[in-house]
């Protein structure tokens, strides 16, 4: 890269800072290979401006654990109703505990994995 299209693609980068466009001026900064460029991208990371992504493959399980509780937390409240339907039969009331503890346990794992997520997000 020579150093006239340096200069520009640093104008750039100044001008995306000065508009507070971070995770722009960033990507750009990052391509760069200047002093300038690296002195810029440590300040931008110090002052904690450039927001991070987080994890994709992290993002990913989690989305997938979530998706996968609220299919057993569906398919015990399903459990549930039949034990509800089955319980003049006396069936159902033998049942009915362990539908109520696997919705509730399905639940608050979907919490907690809804707490990890936004944490993530946050981050």
């Amino acid at each position: 890269m020579n150093n006239q299209s340096t200069e520009m693609l640093l104008q750039r980068a100044k001008e995306l800072i000065q508009s507070r466009r971070y995770n722009d001026a960033q990507a750009l900064l990052i391509t760069i290979d200047h002093p300038t460029a690296k002195q810029w991208l440590a300040r931008l990371k110090d002052m904690s401006i450039v927001s991070s992504r987080p994890d994709p493959a992290k993002l990913q399980a989690i989305n997938d654990q979530i998706e996968s509780r609220q299919s057993q937390k569906n398919a015990a409240t399903i459990v549930f109703i039949f034990c509800l339907l089955l319980s003049p039969i006396g069936i159902g009331i033998v049942l009915m505990p362990f539908a109520l503890f696997n919705y509730f346990r399905h639940k608050n794992k979907l919490n907690e994995l809804k707490k990890q997520r936004i944490q993530l997000l946050n981050k």
